[in-house]
């Protein structure tokens, strides 16, 4: 192992930059969703088997200055093996967002 990747970042392959200024006072609305390989690497940083879906919602409002309000839900289908039999499961997520 180089000394390099010893310390590497960790590894962030769904990322979706907004600027402040590109949220006008009155709010922005918005919906995400990756392509097919986005949700495979995904999938390969969580652990799991495949993400068939997934999907994210999110309302932007800009609090003072230099603050962001993000509110909404992230949702996907979890394909996966089941840690006691190793059987192939498939599970619906849904996990609401609230940060600023």
């Amino acid at each position: 192992m180089s000394k390099s990747s010893a310390k590497s970042a960790p590894e962030k392959p769904w990322s979706v930059p907004v600027a402040l200024e590109d949220i006008p006072d009155t709010g922005k609305h918005v919906e995400l969703a990756p392509d097919p390989v986005t949700r495979a690497a995904v999938a390969k940083v969580a652990g799991v088997v495949g993400l068939p879906r997934l999907a994210a919602s999110f309302d932007l409002t800009r609090h003072g200055a230099d603050t962001l309000q993000v509110v909404g839900t992230v949702s996907a289908t979890v394909d996966q093996n089941c840690v006691v039999t190793l059987d192939p499961i498939q599970s619906e997520v849904e996990e609401a967002i609230d940060l600023l």
